[in-house]
């Protein structure tokens, strides 16, 4: 830079000085009455130089001569106030008292300078270059955040004059709009905020905006100046943020809590009211009146347990580690336990779900029971109406024969047709008595299976005996009339032929139904079952034994007949050899019912000796998870070591004994191949045991984070993450020399970058009781300890209170502008302005408070 440059520059930032240490002398002087003109002229004989001096250091200048007429009383004059201010630990190197005498400009400002410096920014810090730091420190923490807006220095960083804008607006919104500010607008931003400082802080406009903007670099001692006259009107809020800060953790607790109380709320209101409709659609027995409609049902049950319920079994889970998790919380920060309302609390929700589980059982109970009715329905139509079909065949079949009405020839064929008519009667009366004898016991048992349909196959049943089978008979009456009016002298036929015939036929209808009887289906789901169907076959056997002898009967007759030269077929349509063959068959047919009994019984067997185990085992997983829960629920001590020392046993305990659970899944998988459905040992299914399991489970996880957590926030500070990084910042902008510690000028500064404020006493005081290791220094662990206990404060009704007290500038009440300057959380903010009673002079903190513990 050129000379002429230099000197130039210089005459512009002295010019700027003389203007700031002006104003800022007078904003002291006037409240004694006094003022200044000219620094350098008004200054020279010491009188309002020492009043200064008294004002701003609150000590008398002694011995100053108040009427000086010659140079030597002006030069004694500004001896004492050099000798003062020198007094008060001010190096004034080079200064002297014959240079101010003379009017010195440059001398003056320098001493006036340095006086700034100690009375007005060491309060900041002591030594310069940490008063600047300090001071630049506390701006940049106060506009951090807002657009356009950053301070590196005292120069050009506040030429466009958002920094002043945003220093107001950080700590009175209320008093400009900063959104609406331009960058580009520099003389009018600078300009707004001078205003704003003179009309509401009575900060004197002690830098004009040519002073920042004509320049090529703003004088920095003029910058530092007049900020710091923002320092000092803000210091009253710096207590009001520390305040707004207590009130804010406390916020964040209730509004934590009450987030929490509402969400569990939500949620449980939402699964009980799922559950009671689960409830209600399981309770409902309309099952329709098919097989096909009982397997849509089955279906639409199993679609329930496989994919509508889990989700809710997870709620249920989550809901009890919610609810552990809240009341877990509240204990910790000695609040009253939750007590949701009637229905909502977990106990209550778990019968609700026991009662689930209940009506899912009797569901599936009366599903399995409607099934197997159905088909034993749907088994019994097919075999009642295969008897109808073959009664109408043979009426058919026989009303044929009978209409065509043939007499014969000889008396041998009248007496073959007569043969053949009473062959038929019996044939009628056999056939009618074992077939209505069997109808008889199909509608008995389908009317045992409450089935509707029963009126209707009677009235068939009614039809067809009552109609085309009573036809027949009269048609056989009549035509058996005429063969007699024709038989006079026919002798009777071989009574051989028809007893063949009529014994053969009732033998054959006995087969035919025996056939049906051991090819029936066997139904059975269970020991006892099979144990039923096994008697009735064996009396079946007996009775199979005593047709045997009938078998052999008409074998004899048939070697008889065939002896004599005749068909025993001849009034017979059923040969021996018929009835032999159905009878092999019908042998063989028993013989695979035997085998299909014997393995029956033994899968039924099988089936029930796995259910026994199963039962066991969901048992002891059962009572094992309701044991550990117990022992969660009844971990109450105060100490957060020793309930965290339950829960983590209750968890080394659970992966000891996991091999129960598995022992439980192995033996149900094994139902689940062999596909048993039903336990008539035990109610507990394998999901509904897998879900205890991972319910006690995920309630320690959750119980031992939330003590965990509580645990840490208790060690060591208890400070957060934002509140320590904050500290780490100051601290190491004021460890000078990097050894991890602060000396008393450079703790007391980092205080004051953050707020606090202490006199020398109280500041050696606080090194005294902190200072763990006597070395007279301050470690980052003693720094952040001691900014911990004086943010933090005890959470009760009087901290709270006196916090809310200090925001509100003593007050009692406290206004918006008031809170929105001491916390920084808009939602914060905006959950404290919606529920904190509102006054005709702003908000009743004191109403609030009392709420918040009550």
């Amino acid at each position: 830079m050129a000379t002429s440059d230099k000197q130039l520059l210089d005459k512009a930032w002295e010019k700027t000085q003389k203007k700031t240490f002006t104003a800022w002398v007078n904003s002291h002087l006037k409240k004694v009455g006094s003022t200044i003109e000219s620094i350098e002229e008004d200054l020279a004989d010491g009188i309002k130089l020492a009043q200064l001096l008294e004002i701003i250091s609150n000590d008398p200048v002694f011995k100053v001569n108040k009427t000086p007429k010659l140079r030597i009383h002006y030069i004694q004059n500004i001896g004492l106030c050099l000798k003062h201010i020198e007094a008060h630990q001010v190096k004034l190197a080079g200064i002297g008292a014959e240079e101010l005498v003379d009017k010195n400009l440059k001398m003056t400002l320098g001493m006036i300078w340095t006086i700034i410096l100690r009375f007005a920014i060491q309060d900041i810090s002591i030594e310069e270059l940490s008063a600047k730091e300090a001071l630049l420190l506390w701006c940049q923490r106060k506009t951090e955040g807002y657009n356009g807006v950053k301070i590196s220095n005292f120069h050009t960083s506040w030429v466009d004059g958002l920094g002043f804008c945003a220093l107001i607006h950080k700590h009175r919104p209320d008093l400009l709009n900063f959104d609406s500010l331009s960058k580009e607008d520099k003389a009018g931003n600078l300009q707004l905020a001078f205003d704003i400082a003179e009309r509401e802080f009575d900060i004197p406009k002690m830098l004009d905006a040519s002073d920042l903007l004509d320049v090529s670099r703003p004088d920095e001692r003029s910058v530092m100046t007049y900020v710091a006259q923002y320092y000092h009107y803000f210091s009253a809020s710096r207590k009001a943020e520390a305040a707004g800060k207590q009130v804010g953790k406390i916020l964040d607790l209730i509004m934590s809590l009450e987030q929490m109380k509402s969400d569990y709320l939500h949620r449980a209101q939402e699964l009980v009211d799922w559950i009671n409709q689960s409830v209600q659609k399981l309770e409902s027995r309309e099952f329709g009146d098919s097989v096909e409609s009982v397997q849509q049902f089955i279906q639409e049950y199993n679609n329930y347990k496989n994919s509508q319920k889990p989700p809710k079994a997870q709620d249920l889970l989550e809901l009890e580690t919610i609810f552990n998790g809240l009341q877990t919380r509240l204990k910790l920060n000695k609040r009253d336990p939750f007590s949701p309302p009637q229905g909502l609390h977990p106990n209550d929700i778990d019968q609700l779900w026991a009662a689930l589980e209940k009506a899912e059982q009797d569901h599936s109970e009366a599903l399995r029971r409607e099934l197997k009715r159905q088909k034993q329905i749907s088994f019994l139509l097919i075999k009642y109406n295969r008897i109808l079909k073959k009664l109408d065949a043979w009426v058919s079949s026989k009303q044929a024969y009978l209409s065509a009405n043939e007499l014969g020839d000889s008396i041998t064929a009248i007496q073959a047709k007569l043969k053949n008519l009473e062959a038929f009667e019996g044939e009628s009366q056999s056939l009618q008595a074992q077939s209505s004898a069997d109808l008889d016991s199909i509608q008995n048992q389908l009317e045992s299976l409450e089935y509707r349909g029963v009126p209707s196959l009677v009235e068939r049943r009614t039809q067809l005996f009552q109609g085309p089978w009573e036809q027949v008979k009269t048609t056989a009456e009549q035509y058996k009339a005429t063969l007699l009016e024709e038989l006079s002298k026919l002798q009777k036929i071989e009574d051989m032929l028809v007893d063949f015939a009529k014994r053969a036929a009732q033998l054959n209808i006995w087969i035919e139904s025996a056939e049906d009887l051991v090819s029936d289906p066997i139904l059975a789901d269970s020991v006892q079952v099979v144990n039923e169907i096994q008697g009735k076959f064996d009396s079946f056997l007996q009775d199979q034994s005593q047709q045997y002898a009938e078998l052999e009967a008409l074998a004899t007759l048939t070697e008889e007949l065939r002896n004599l030269g005749r068909a025993e077929n001849s009034y017979s349509v059923i040969s021996y050899e018929d009835i032999s063959n159905k009878w092999n068959t019908l042998l063989a047919a028993i013989e695979e019912r035997k085998t299909a009994l014997q393995q029956e019984l033994e899968a039924q067997t099988e089936n029930d000796s796995l259910c026994q185990q199963y039962a066991q085992a969901a048992t002891k997983v059962n009572d094992y998870c309701q044991q550990q829960t117990q022992v969660l629920s009844q971990n109450n001590s105060q100490d957060p070591s020793e309930q965290l020392a339950v829960v983590q046993g209750v968890l080394e305990s659970a992966q000891q004994h996991n091999t129960i659970l598995q022992d439980a899944k192995t033996v149900s998988q094994k139902m689940d191949d062999l596909q048993i459905t039903d336990n008539k040992y035990t109610s507990l299914t394998i999901e509904s045991v897998k879900m205890r399991w991972e319910k006690f489970i995920a309630l320690a996880k959750k119980s031992q984070q939330v003590i965990e957590g509580e645990i840490l926030s208790k060690q060591h500070t208890g400070v957060s993450a934002e509140d320590l990084a904050e500290f780490k910042t100051c601290f190491s902008v004021f460890d000078k020399d990097n050894d991890n510690a602060l000396n008393k000028l450079e703790f007391g500064s980092a205080l004051r970058a953050l707020g606090e404020e202490l006199s020398e006493e109280q500041l050696a005081a606080v090194i005294a009781k902190i200072d763990s290791d006597n070395n007279g220094l301050v470690s980052f662990e003693e720094f952040v300890d001691y900014l911990t206990s004086t943010r933090k404060g005890a959470d009760t009704v009087d901290s709270t209170r006196d916090a809310f007290k200090t925001m509100a500038e003593g007050n009692g009440f406290i206004t918006e502008a008031q809170i929105r300057s001491a916390i920084t959380d808009q939602k914060q903010v905006e959950y404290l302005l919606a529920n904190i009673p509102q006054t005709d002079k702003g908000y009743d903190y004191n109403q609030f408070v009392a709420t918040l513990y009550n």
